[in-house]
């Protein structure tokens, strides 16, 4: 089972952030309730066959983007599962103060955490932006 959280700015009506947890078949509603009041959760030992990192693209500086690209090569790369843009051109962005600064963001898939978190890092340093 794959939950899919979404943050929404409601102003600008942009994903402003993306987190994917990726479970065997356990009732994550129930788990957190009982967690909640106390009770032991019992979840068993996971069997993990592969492991997922997610990392962000952060603005370096501020600005209005006049060019941004890059992101079908960031989706070509070795153990991305997915890559999006959270900005557009003609965006103005700023020094990252809130997951609403995030220009993109990778998902990748590795054998280790390690292993996806340099795939993910890796894929990202492919978005170029431009700024005026």
């Amino acid at each position: 089972m794959s939950i899919s959280i979404h943050i929404i700015d409601k102003e600008r009506r942009k994903y402003s952030a993306h987190f994917m947890m990726w479970l065997n078949s356990y009732d994550l509603i129930k788990m957190t309730a009982q967690q909640t009041l106390g009770e032991d959760v019992g979840i068993p030992e996971l069997k993990i066959k592969h492991y997922h990192a997610i990392w962000y693209y952060l603005p370096e500086e501020e600005g209005e983007i006049c060019e941004i690209n890059g992101l079908e090569n960031v989706r070509a790369s070795e153990g991305v599962v997915e890559a999006n843009l959270l900005k557009n051109k003609g965006d103005v962005v700023r020094s990252a103060l809130s997951s609403f600064d995030r220009l993109a963001y990778v998902i990748a898939k590795g054998n280790s955490t390690d292993d996806a978190l340099s795939k993910a890092k890796n894929a990202i340093k492919k978005i170029n932006v431009k700024l005026v």
